[in-house]
C-alpha cells in the first residue's frame, strides 16, 4: 500500500457554467496523453489516469487532434474498465479533414463521431470549438450546427476554446455556451481584466489554458510557435527578459507555497475559473 493508497486528497469542485454539472476545481490537461512514451507506453499514460482519480480530478479536457486520436482512446480505454463520475471535454475543428477552412456541417457530424468511438461514449459531455478562425467562430451557421448536434444527442453541452480576449467576447453571450477555454495565468492578465464580469454575467465557466504560462513557471522547456508568442505578450520578451519577470514572480510567492501552488491559487481566488 502506497501512501497515495492511505492518504486520498480531494479536490474543491465548482459548477461548469450553464451545465450546472459538479467538476473539479483543477482539471486534467490531455494532451500529453496523447503521446509517444515508448515500450511502456500505456502504463504512464493509465498511471496519471489513475493519479488523477485518487485525487477526485474529474474534468479532463481532450481533443481529437492530441496524438491523432490516441489521447481519446486511451481515455476511453480506461474509462470502460474503471468507472467514474467523470466530465470528458473534447475539442473538435482542428483537424485536418476540417482546419483552416473546411468546416462543413457533415465533417464536423464527422468528426464528432469520431469522438464519440474512440472515448466509447453515446454522448459527449461537452465539445469545445478548437482555436477556430475568428470568421469562421463569428459564424450563426456553425453555432447551428452545434445547437442541431446537441439536439440529436452527439453532445450534452458546448463551449469554445479561443486564443484572445476577443474572441471569448464574441462566443460568451451565446446561447447555450457553457464553458470557454482561454489563456490566462499571473503572466496573462487581461482575461481577468475584461472577460470575468461577462462570463458572470451569462453563466460561463472559464477554463484556464496555459496556467503555467506556456513552461516559464516550469523546468520543462517549452517551444512556441510565431502564433503563440503573438497571441501571449510575455513569451514575445527574450530569454533574459523572461528570466527576470520570473524571478520578480517568485519573490512574491508566499512561504510554504511552490511557484506553481500560487499560480493555481492566483486562478483559483476567481470564482468563474477552472484550471
Amino acid at each position: 500500500m502506497t501512501v497515495l493508497d492511505k492518504v486520498k486528497p480531494v479536490v474543491s469542485k465548482r459548477l461548469l457554467g450553464k451545465s450546472k454539472i459538479p467538476v473539479s476545481e483543477i482539471g486534467l490537461a490531455c494532451d500529453l496523453i496523447g503521446r509517444e512514451f515508448g515500450v511502456e507506453e500505456n502504463m504512464r499514460a493509465f498511471s496519471v489516469l489513475a493519479a488523477a482519480d485518487n485525487c477526485g480530478i474529474n474534468f479532463w479536457d481532450t481533443a481529437d487532434v492530441y496524438g491523432n486520436g490516441l489521447s481519446e482512446s486511451r481515455l476511453g480505454a480506461w474509462q470502460k474498465k474503471n468507472k467514474g463520475s467523470r466530465l470528458v471535454a473534447t475539442k473538435a475543428g482542428r483537424a485536418k479533414e476540417l482546419f483552416p477552412d473546411r468546416h462543413q456541417y457533415d465533417r464536423m457530424r464527422r468528426s464528432i463521431e469520431g469522438s464519440l468511438e474512440r472515448l466509447q461514449v453515446d454522448s459527449l459531455d461537452v465539445l469545445h470549438l478548437h482555436r477556430l478562425p475568428e470568421r469562421i467562430l463569428r459564424s450563426e451557421q456553425l453555432w447551428a450546427w452545434l445547437d442541431d448536434f446537441k439536439r440529436q444527442g452527439l453532445i450534452k453541452h458546448f463551449g469554445a476554446c479561443v486564443d484572445t480576449v476577443d474572441e471569448a467576447l464574441s462566443c460568451i453571450e451565446r446561447t447555450g455556451l457553457t464553458s470557454i477555454e482561454v489563456v490566462i495565468n499571473v503572466c496573462h492578465q487581461k482575461p481577468a481584466e475584461q472577460l470575468f464580469a461577462s462570463a458572470r454575467a451569462n453563466d460561463v465557466a472559464i477554463v484556464a489554458r496555459e496556467p503555467f504560462a506556456h513552461g516559464l513557471f516550469s523546468p520543462v522547456t517549452v517551444t512556441s510557435t510565431p502564433e503563440q508568442k503573438k497571441a501571449y505578450s510575455y513569451l514575445e520578451r527574450s530569454r533574459l527578459q523572461q528570466r527576470s519577470m520570473l524571478q520578480k514572480i517568485k519573490e512574491l510567492v508566499p512561504e510554504g507555497m511552490t511557484l506553481e501552488q500560487m499560480a493555481l491559487r492566483w486562478l483559483l481566488d476567481f470564482d468563474e475559473a477552472v484550471s
